[in-house]
């Protein structure tokens, strides 16, 4: 009985020195940062990729910014109204 469960150690150790390997930081996929133009100087808060080709970004006082090639180009703007929404909140 002792022999069996010294055994069955022994494999269970040996397994999880294997996975644990193979889940290694070295072999991990890691993404490849790209600077970007964004078109704004207001500080981006969130990113949204969509797909290799779109990515939205959002940020303070209603800014917003797509690219839809890639990270080639980037249009920038401010979502309508949203200047007044945030005055209404912070006088509140």
């Amino acid at each position: 009985m002792c022999k069996q469960f010294a055994t069955f150690l022994i494999a269970a150790l040996a397994c999880g020195i294997l996975n644990g390997q193979e889940l290694s930081p070295t072999r991990l996929h890691q993404p490849i940062l790209t600077p970007q133009n964004s078109g704004t100087t207001n500080g981006l808060i969130a990113v949204w990729p969509v797909n290799p080709r779109v990515v939205w970004a959002s940020g303070r006082a209603g800014t917003f910014t797509v690219t839809t090639d890639g990270g080639q180009t980037w249009r920038a703007g401010v979502v309508p109204g949203a200047d007044a929404a945030i005055s209404r909140r912070a006088s509140l």
